[in-house]
């Protein structure tokens, strides 16, 4: 447990579940060779306000200049705001730039979940103080991470408050409970120690693998414990007793735990791979927990069985459960034509079911400032979502017919791809590699594309799978379109296959 102590903290919380995708779905392919000729960069949407246009220009070059940021996109970057006030029509800045507020759309050099993106946010933060609104994939990445071990360990809490009440009232001694949860406590820490041999786990798995193994494993510590106190009444001493115990609930507490395990590998199984490192981490947290209890419990109680005693208290509900077995036996009829009733119903409605993938389920779920942000900054300027195309960097014609016909789509918001920038007939050979490398290298073209769409919704996909039908028809072969609504398709139908 020591070990374990010291051990968790060098475990790794992974935040990008894309990392999860198999290697050979499309999206995942195409983020693999983005990542490879570009890198993969964490984006984020900024409003300032209120704000002069020319204070909101000064804002977007501080922005620039934060040690992280990659590119700032604005009003400025495909219309001259420049001049003099009169010259400016600020009909054709208003997804920019409207009643005295400002948006950007924030590109970093490195990923969402990246220390140096994190600290450019807080840098942003810093400056713009109550000015300052934020959304996007890397805020919700930093909101997730810092308010997950928090909302974590509350959770817990009650979790353990609940059953430790629920304990009380179903058992005849106060120290039974102090005995149960100090032994599932010693279960979770080993755990999530443990950990340390895959190094890294999801986001998913950290929330959710501790609560479930109090929840799970609980059992098997009452099956002993109680079968101890049964023993007692009739064996010669503690000794025997334990032996006696142990032997009628080991294939009880050992049938438990093995379906539950069972349960939890298959989940391994699935191709989308975070059911693999769910499905590990919370089968092995059912296996320490058995050898726990089958091994330092019965240490324990012999120890500290004279506590149990001493602590002793009258049974609070004492004929309840006679009379709830007795109920559960007169409506069992009913229970059946009930259960066959529902059946139906409800194996059409799982189906139904709408599942959400990306961070901004948590990172930016109602309740938390990002929330409150992104409504704010949604209402004043709509939505705005990035989509990144890769297509082989063939011709430079060909790519801005590309990016002509992507840009009248009326979803667009703004396509910004290097053939689309250059003026007609500059040729890309007088610009110096570092303005290029964004959009151009060797063998690859991006093209970066925002759509006026949320994270994740069937329109937001409807408009992914039409970007990538019009991409395929420009280049049917090594294009591939990805970022937030590409990878999210794909958690969902990797998701479902699993299942």
């Amino acid at each position: 447990m020591l070990f374990s102590c010291i051990a968790v903290c060098f475990v790794e919380v992974n935040y990008d579940l894309s990392e999860y995708l198999p290697a050979y779905a499309p999206s995942k392919a195409g983020l693999n060779l983005m990542e490879e000729e570009f890198g993969y960069p964490g984006t984020a949407r900024v409003m300032i306000g209120p704000v002069s246009l020319y204070e909101a220009k000064t804002y977007k070059d501080q922005i620039a200049g934060i040690d992280g940021v990659d590119m700032v996109m604005w009003a400025d970057t495909s219309t001259n705001i420049y001049g003099a006030n009169s010259f400016i029509n600020y009909d054709d800045i208003q997804d920019y730039y409207r009643d005295d507020y400002a948006v950007m759309d924030i590109i970093f050099e490195k990923g969402d979940a990246d220390p140096q993106t994190r600290k450019a946010i807080r840098q942003m933060q810093k400056m713009l103080g109550d000015r300052g609104y934020f959304a996007g994939s890397a805020v919700q990445n930093k909101s997730l991470d810092e308010t997950l071990k928090r909302e974590i360990s509350l959770a817990m809490a009650m979790g353990v408050f609940m059953i430790a009440v629920i304990l009380c009232l179903t058992t005849t001694s106060w120290f039974e409970p102090v005995l149960f949860l100090m032994i599932m406590g010693i279960a979770i820490i080993i755990n999530m120690g443990t950990n340390i041999i895959i190094h890294r786990i999801s986001f998913l798995t950290f929330s959710v693998a501790a609560i479930l193994q109090l929840a799970v494993s609980m059992d098997y510590s009452v099956f002993l414990l109680h079968s101890f106190i049964r023993e007692k009444a009739t064996a010669p001493d503690k000794e025997t007793a334990m032996a006696r115990a142990l032997k009628h609930s080991l294939a009880s507490i050992l049938a438990s735990g093995a379906t539950t395990i069972v349960g939890f590998i298959v989940l391994m199984l699935m191709r989308f791979n975070i059911g693999k490192d769910m499905g590990f981490v919370l089968a092995k947290g059912i296996v320490i927990s058995l050898l726990t209890v089958i091994l330092l419990m019965p240490t324990l109680i012999l120890k500290w069985g004279d506590r149990v005693e001493r602590t002793a208290h009258r049974q609070f509900v004492p004929t309840a459960y006679e009379r709830i077995g007795k109920l559960v036996f007169k409506v069992r009829y009913v229970v059946l034509i009930v259960v066959a009733l529902l059946a139906i119903p409800a194996y059409a409605a799982q189906n139904m079911n709408q599942f959400i993938f990306g961070n901004s389920a948590l990172g930016s779920s109602p309740g938390t400032q990002v929330y409150k942000d992104e409504q704010d900054i949604n209402n004043r300027f709509g939505k705005s979502n990035l989509i990144l195309v890769l297509v082989p960097n063939t011709s430079m014609v060909k790519e801005k017919e590309l990016t002509d016909v992507i840009d009248d789509l009326y979803y667009t918001k703004s396509v910004t791809s290097l053939a689309g920038t250059l003026p007609v007939g500059v040729p890309e050979s007088i610009l110096p590699k570092s303005a290029t490398s964004l959009l151009h290298t060797d063998n690859y073209s991006r093209i970066m594309v925002y759509i006026r769409t949320s994270d994740e919704s069937d329109f937001a996909f409807q408009c992914s799978d039409e970007i990538r039908s019009i991409v395929t028809e420009y280049y049917p072969e090594d294009s591939y379109v990805t970022g937030g609504d590409a990878l999210h398709t794909g958690y969902q139908g990797y998701h479902h296959q699993g299942l």
